[in-house]
Formats: C-alpha cells, sequence, structure tokens
C-alpha cells in the first residue's frame, strides 16, 4: 500500500506544477481574501516529479505540523445531508506518511450517513510559500478534486479554505482542524455564501487514535 500512496502523491503534485508560481504570487495570510482566490491552484511545495523531496521540503517547524496525522483513528462523525438532516457514525481514518515524510496520504472506506463513502486525500507543506495544501477525492463526488489551502495559528489550529463556484453563486468551503493532542484531534468542515463573514458547518468529525502512536500502525 505504501508504494501506492507515494504513487498517487507524486501525481498530484506533478499535476499541478504548472499553477505554482501563480499561487504562490497571490498568497497572504490565512482566511484572507487574496489566499482564497488562489484556491484550485495547488504548487508543487519543493517535490520534485519523480518523488524525491527537495532541499527545504521538510525543514522547519512549520513543515512538521501534520505529524500527529499518521496512525489509525477512530470517527465519531455529525455529517448534515442535502436536506438538513444530521447523521451521527462511526468509522476509521487511516493516515501515513509518504516522500520521506514530507507530505501525508489518508484514506477511509466507510458509511457516514449517506451510503457507502470511501475517499482518499493528501496533504504537504509549500516551503516557498509557507502554506499547507490539502487534496481530496472521494466516490462521493468522482473525478472531482478538492483543494484548500491554508496554515495553523500560534495556537496550533488550522484553517484551510477553497473557493467554489456553484449554480446558486461562489461559495468558500473551509476545514478546520483543533484541540490537536496524541491521542485525539477535532475536525470540521463548513461552508460560506458571504465572503466568510458567516459559517455553516456541514459535518463534525472527533477523532481517537487507535494504534501505538504517531507513524504507529493498528
Amino acid at each position: 500500500m505504501a508504494w501506492v500512496m507515494a504513487s498517487f502523491v507524486s501525481l498530484l503534485i506533478a499535476a499541478s506544477a504548472g499553477a505554482a508560481q501563480d499561487a504562490r504570487s497571490t498568497l497572504s495570510e490565512p482566511g484572507s481574501r487574496e489566499a482564497v482566490q488562489a484556491m484550485g491552484r495547488v504548487p508543487v511545495a519543493s517535490v520534485d516529479v519523480v518523488g524525491q523531496p527537495g532541499p527545504t521540503a521538510c525543514v522547519g517547524s512549520e513543515a512538521h505540523r501534520f505529524d500527529f496525522w499518521p496512525g489509525t483513528w477512530d470517527v465519531e462523525s455529525r455529517r448534515r445531508d442535502a436536506s438538513g438532516t444530521w447523521h451521527e457514525t462511526r468509522n476509521r481514518w487511516h493516515a501515513e506518511t509518504v516522500l520521506g515524510g514530507c507530505a501525508f496520504v489518508d484514506y477511509t472506506d466507510g458509511d457516514f450517513g449517506t451510503g457507502r463513502f470511501r475517499g482518499m486525500g493528501t496533504r504537504y507543506y509549500d516551503p516557498d510559500a509557507d502554506r499547507w495544501f490539502i487534496t481530496w477525492l472521494s466516490t462521493e463526488n468522482p473525478g472531482s478534486l478538492g483543494r484548500w489551502e491554508g496554515g495553523f495559528d500560534a495556537d496550533g489550529a488550522g484553517e484551510f479554505f477553497q473557493e467554489v463556484t456553484t449554480n446558486d453563486g461562489v461559495l468558500i468551503s473551509r476545514i478546520r482542524w483543533w484541540d490537536i493532542r496524541a491521542e485525539s484531534v477535532e475536525w470540521e468542515h463548513a461552508i460560506s455564501r458571504d465572503e466568510g463573514a458567516t459559517w455553516v458547518s456541514t459535518w463534525r468529525m472527533t477523532l481517537r487514535r487507535t494504534d501505538i502512536g504517531p507513524g504507529g500502525v493498528a
């Protein structure tokens, strides 16, 4: 499985190379309008297309913000469907490091209240832009690659944003991580239709570690 994960990450990073410089030129602080407008343009993150880490890809404390993530997690999920009904479920999520620890891959396969759901994502840090980038593919929206970017604040909470154009106009998708501990973490997805003035939560998860620790396997 590890070589499949590494190949997946390399392909996603390589596919984003053409937009790297444009994205870096528009980035600013987490949550800013400039950062939101750069969504969908994912930079190379100092990792080349053959999967070898660049010279600065994993240097510095910011590059290790997701070091808590590898392992297997029990998930208590509350997810709202299109009708507004909330569904509470329990599932598993697995994450691991790839590319020598410079990137992370995670995946899940379960029922989050709307039928079987399979998803796979990557997280990696771009030292030149000083930003984290998240990509996501799932059976819920086959062929649609979600892309978020953002960072962590002084208290250790992370926020990541993507701007999405829909039939009803433009919305902002936000992913939040907070209360990050060795054994548990809180996660939320929310959307805004007023440029971030107000947010509506659509998915909340409490994740609790089931394995032996960061980097361990259940």
